[in-house]
């Protein structure tokens, strides 16, 4: 969900959240002997920041985590990352 409405005409700040996702983890090459899916979820939230005419720059987290245990890892993990985007 995207926050734009909440911070003005201008959106030169635009917040976001991921209140629940799923994911389908595939972990590739798989051996012969053993199942490489999980099914599992993700969570997360960003912002956006308007740098210049239709480049934006953001950064996200986001926290996946695994409903089956089919391989035996742990699924359960955090990720986070910066991007640069162009709006059209």
């Amino acid at each position: 969900y995207r926050m734009d409405t909440l911070f003005g005409e201008d959106r030169k700040f635009r917040p976001w959240i991921i209140p629940v996702g799923w994911e389908f983890h595939v972990f590739s090459p798989p051996p012969n002997s053993m199942q490489m899916w999980e099914i599992g979820g993700v969570a997360g939230l960003g912002m956006d920041v308007h740098v210049w005419d239709r480049i934006w720059v953001g950064v996200e987290g986001r926290y996946h985590y695994q409903y089956t245990d089919n391989t035996g890892f742990n699924g359960n993990w955090v990720t986070a990352g910066g991007y640069v985007g162009i709006s059209w």
